[in-house]
């Protein structure tokens, strides 16, 4: 018993980490189920950075695509339809926020596989590498 309340413990203590990370990093953290079909996590970066609503990604999990720009978006839906086959995603491309403004994002994908080996869900990460694209 006192072996389960440890763990029950360290759980808690792992999952305010994770919150502590998420809530302070500049970066969006985003967690998809494996068929990427639903998001199961969206950190609140990601209001700051599309300036869209997390709510909005939960109830439509596509939506992200709808700030693509259409310069980018066929090779975004592209790879994202490819990550589930491949394992791998990793894409840079530009976002038009509501107000007009326009952000480059670099994006990153991995699966997170089940002691099976299915991919249960896939996480990434999404950073705002607009200042560096400037400079380039």
């Amino acid at each position: 018993m006192a072996s389960s309340n440890r763990a029950e413990a360290e759980r808690k203590e792992d999952e305010e980490y994770f919150r502590l990370l998420a809530l302070h990093l500049r970066e969006v953290l985003w967690v998809a189920d494996g068929t990427q079909t639903k998001m199961r996590y969206i950190s609140p970066a990601y209001e700051t950075v599309w300036g869209r609503t997390r709510q909005g990604l939960f109830d439509n999990p596509q939506s992200f695509l709808d700030a693509v720009d259409p310069m980018d978006r066929e090779r975004v839906v592209n790879a994202v339809a490819n990550r589930q086959r491949t394992g791998r995603y990793e894409e840079e491309y530009r976002i038009r926020r509501p107000d007009g403004s326009v952000r480059w994002i670099w994006d990153r994908g991995y699966p997170a596989r089940d002691e099976r080996g299915l991919n249960k869900n896939f996480v990434g990460i999404s950073e705002d590498i607009t200042g560096r694209k400037e400079r380039e």
